[in-house]
């Protein structure tokens, strides 16, 4: 906002010294070379100026895009890398692309498919430090399973589409680069960069923003460069890094209802129980 306040004045102070200048442009008198060098500097300044307030507003645009996720209930996304795009070599087993729904209501839940076999899933919902997993009575498994959410897996969940685009709001030169459609949504797309430490104060939630520091440590990173593509609405479609679209986070939708599964608890049973842990409850 302050850069913004900043760009409005200097805009305005630039455009009553244009203005000044073809006044006194204008009165026949003089060296003509005199009149183009005095020209020169306030079509610079008048040049600048715009370039200034496009950046501001595409500052804008992709901070209104980040409030707009925070202020959704709901939201479907896909969250997708390879271990090309992060340094590694390119293995099939290094990629990774997942499906997933967030609600807020009636607590925050993570819902999404759970692959069982290289070829089957089946329903897991995610809601505080649990996963409920959908069985197959069929087969003589429970209708629900309940594990407790690996540290591995919590710390995933940490990178959360909200966490990742909040580091966003720390890049200080942000551009317009072009338009282009991202899953049929015509978008506007930026580009730019931010500075980690930076970014890593924009993350609110302490266990995140510890989570998300660990892998840019393990990384070497200390700036990234992104690219987010913005709809008509202020919706961020796609986010990711100039390095390629192989890795990112894409919005299929927003604030749609969501169904999520409210199992009895005489349907759910601990998975530690099925593995005849007799410490299990």
């Amino acid at each position: 906002m302050l850069r913004k306040i900043a760009v409005v004045v200097t805009g305005s102070a630039l455009t009553m010294a244009v203005a000044g200048c073809s006044t006194a442009d204008g009165n026949g008198d003089g060296d003509p070379s005199a009149d183009q060098s005095s020209a020169s500097p306030s079509a610079g300044s008048a040049s600048a100026a715009q370039a200034e307030g496009d950046q501001s507003a595409a500052t804008e645009a992709v901070a209104e895009a980040v409030s707009r996720v925070a202020d959704a209930t709901s939201y479907r996304f896909k969250m997708t890398s390879s271990g090309e795009a992060s340094g590694e070599s390119a293995q099939p087993e290094g990629d990774f692309s997942q499906e997933i729904v967030y609600t807020s209501n009636p607590e925050p839940i993570y819902k999404m498919n759970v692959p069982v076999t290289p070829e089957t899933t089946t329903l897991g919902v995610i809601r505080g430090d649990e996963l409920l997993v959908q069985g197959d009575p069929s087969i003589g498994m429970p209708p629900w399973m309940r594990m407790e959410v690996p540290p591995e897996v919590q710390k995933q969940l940490q990178l959360d589409p909200l966490a990742l685009i909040r580091q966003l709001l720390a890049s200080e030169d942000v551009e317009k680069v072009g338009s282009e459609e991202v899953n049929g949504v015509a978008t506007t797309k930026y580009e730019g960069s931010y500075a980690v430490e930076a970014a890593l104060e924009q993350v609110q939630d302490e266990q995140a923003r510890q989570s998300i520091r660990s892998l840019y440590e393990e990384e070497g990173a200390t700036e990234v460069d992104f690219q987010v593509w913005v709809d008509a609405d202020g919706l961020p479609r796609r986010v990711g890094d100039k390095a390629g679209d192989s890795a990112g986070v894409e919005f299929l939708e927003f604030n749609q209802p969501v169904d999520v599964p409210s199992p009895a608890p005489d349907e759910i049973q601990d998975i530690d129980g099925l593995m005849g842990n007799p410490n299990a409850q």
